[in-house]
């Protein structure tokens, strides 16, 4: 249930279909961090098996909802582990009233995990406030809905893939596209990307990267201009 990514990073995978029979499916991305507690990226649903399992791992110290569309099991995890902080971009907050959360994610933030996990807030994009973050020790760069990979989808998920251009490649689908309201603050936020010494690309949707990552995501980013 839990796959190793590389050293104190790891992944859980989740079914998960859009109107029935486009099979998105979702992850987990948990982060070890030097003080042993845990960053959970993105949680997927709780369960006891699961709980007990992430517990073996470390203390929760973090539970992180990415965007303002990758949110709906954050509430769960956290009632189970009250003492956990609860963090979220400023949009979800307004969305979820329902929920306190502990750390509020802006482009200003100093975040207490900066040492060890470099956030990265897509700009341009009010609805969504997507942040990707990127583990330094692991060279991993987290991604949620900026990026698709799918070479592994069948059926009409496949076709799906293929009509999205992220079927063959790593890529932007186009629902992802259409939120962008402010392109040039856009292509400033990813800007930085290119920087970045990538050794995996854990994706929310679908597939990881461990072979030529940096490769992949090189040549996802260079098909953004202007």
């Amino acid at each position: 249930m839990i796959d190793s990514i590389s050293d104190n990073i790891w992944s859980v995978p989740s079914p998960l279909s859009v109107f029935g029979f486009i099979q998105l499916n979702t992850r987990m991305t948990i982060i070890r961090m030097n003080n042993g507690n845990l960053f959970l990226h993105s949680p997927i649903p709780w369960t006891t098996e699961l709980n007990t399992l992430i517990q073996e791992l470390g203390r929760i110290e973090y539970i992180v909802a990415p965007s303002c569309f990758h949110h709906l099991f954050v509430g769960d995890w956290k009632r189970h582990h009250p003492e956990a902080k609860l963090c979220g971009p400023r949009g979800l907050l307004k969305k979820r009233t329902d929920l306190d959360f502990d750390v509020e994610l802006t482009p200003q933030t100093q975040f207490p995990w900066d040492e060890e996990i470099h956030t990265i807030p897509l700009g341009g994009m009010p609805i969504v406030q997507e942040y990707l973050f990127f583990h330094k020790s692991s060279e991993t760069l987290i991604i949620t809905d900026f990026m698709f990979y799918m070479p592994l989808s069948t059926g009409f998920t496949s076709w799906y893939a293929s009509f999205n251009g992220v079927k063959s490649n790593l890529a932007t689908p186009l629902l992802f596209k259409s939120a962008i309201k402010n392109k040039k603050e856009f292509l400033h936020s990813i800007e930085g990307l290119k920087q970045l010494s990538v050794s995996n690309i854990s994706l929310c949707h679908h597939h990881i990267i461990k072979e030529n990552a940096q490769e992949a995501l090189l040549s996802a980013l260079a098909k953004w201009t202007l």
